[in-house]
């Protein structure tokens, strides 16, 4: 018998309130309480590091025991942070994950997000599961959100979750996709025009970037800065095959490097070989574009409020590196997420991530005559990721696409009304 003394978390990208050490619990075996620890980190950290099938555990202990055990962990590790618990249909279990690691990037509006799907207990019944996260919700009623997933209408343990947060009174929401036409979109970026106005930045006239306003700063902007990689492009064709699989396979399925040495091409042979490869690897099929900021979205203006600046050209050094790590490599993941739960919906067919590619030292200018071309000549659907409408690359590609008339979506996440769950 020991006591469990020890950080629950140590990786980076968790939030915060996870790194803190954890109290000891009450006495457990010394099996039992590895376990507790592995499943309860997977449950809240996901399985990025670990296969994305959970391993069975089997723990000695009764159900109620673990989850009382389970409980107390969780209490320890989140602090004063929310809950977010996200309840997706069984069959969606990569879906689920992709959701739940997005809002994982969100942490000062989701916290500690709790994804049942990563646990898989050995000897556990349907009963056994359904009844320790009931436990879980009544027991964090007071600080606890629920994301319903894609498909939670026709998933009978969804609904009994749902109920039970409505009869407890915990905020429910479900996460979407909901078609945009011109005047909701304009509205939108109205709004956020007239709120960044108010927080003391510079008129973006986001609504006249819409309808054809040329922001001569933002196109002179040079957004990459890294160093082209050393050696020659000796098959570039070759070469844009690899970078066109990566953006619509995603990174997980490529070894190729992000488009690094594409800085040897220039952007209208890049764009040409681009549009023919992916056309070789479309074969016919409709393509989802993921319209996501990257240098942009509502992270930069989030920075730029912690730092007290108003532009890029204000940060020291160390600005600068939290811009790379806060805004671009939390952009990149994000759409990241966005895509493969994308992916898990045939109805999209094939789906691009174009913050895949990374190019050096091209201008805004020329990423935004590159991806205007793929939307144009490829796009069949266009899915708008979280802070498009703080993104003037985004709102590019939005014009680009109402231009053309193929539909439009945005990811959201909508409270359900008392009556909707009511209805349950």
């Amino acid at each position: 018998m020991i006591s469990v003394n020890q950080p629950l978390l140590q990786t980076s990208r968790a939030p915060q309130a996870l790194k803190s050490a954890i109290a000891p619990l009450a006495q457990l075996e010394m099996d039992d309480a590895g376990i507790l620890d592995r499943v309860t980190m997977r449950t809240i950290q996901g399985h990025d590091d670990v296969p994305m099938m959970a391993k069975k555990e089997a723990v000695s202990e009764p159900r109620a025991d673990f989850t009382k055990n389970f409980i107390t962990r969780i209490r320890q590790s989140k602090g004063e942070a929310k809950l977010t618990f996200v309840s997706t249909p069984a069959q969606n279990k990569k879906q689920g994950f992709n959701i739940a690691e997005g809002f994982r990037l969100e942490d000062k509006d989701y916290g500690i997000v709790l994804d049942p799907r990563e646990m898989s207990m050995k000897g556990w019944s349907a009963k056994d599961y359904s009844a320790h996260w009931s436990d879980v919700r009544r027991a964090f009623a007071k600080d606890l959100q629920m994301v319903m997933g894609p498909g939670w209408k026709q998933s009978p343990h969804c609904v009994d979750a749902a109920k039970q947060a409505h009869e407890l009174g915990i905020p429910t929401k479900s996460y979407e996709l909901k078609s945009l036409d011109r005047a909701a979109i304009e509205i939108r970026l109205t709004e956020v025009d007239h709120d960044l106005t108010q927080r003391g930045f510079p008129p973006q006239n986001l609504v006249g970037t819409l309808n054809g306003a040329v922001d001569h700063n933002y196109l002179d902007d040079q957004a990459g800065q890294a160093s082209t990689t050393e050696g020659t492009l000796t098959d570039p064709a070759g070469y844009l095959s690899d970078v066109v699989g990566r953006t619509l396979r995603g990174r997980e399925k490529s070894t190729n490097d992000g488009a690094l040495q594409a800085g040897m091409l220039t952007q209208s042979t890049f764009t040409q070989l681009y549009l023919e490869k992916t056309r070789e690897q479309l074969n016919g099929r409709p393509l989802t574009y993921v319209s996501t900021p990257i240098t942009g979205g509502t992270a930069k203006f989030d920075l730029f409020d912690e730092l007290r600046v108003k532009d890029k050209t204000d940060f020291d050094a160390a600005g600068k590196q939290r811009f790379l790590d806060d805004v671009i490599v939390k952009n990149t993941n994000s759409a990241f997420h966005v895509a493969e739960a994308l992916r898990e919906d045939s109805s999209y067919g094939v789906v691009m991530d174009p913050s895949e590619i990374t190019i050096p030292r091209w201008s805004q200018a020329e990423y935004s005559a590159h991806w205007d071309e793929v939307v144009l000549q490829l796009a069949s659907k266009l899915v708008l990721a979280p802070g498009w409408d703080h993104s003037t690359g985004s709102i590019l590609e939005l014009k680009r696409a109402l231009d053309k008339g193929i539909p439009i979506e945005e990811v959201t996440v909508e409270t359900l009304s008392s009556s909707d769950l009511s209805k349950l």
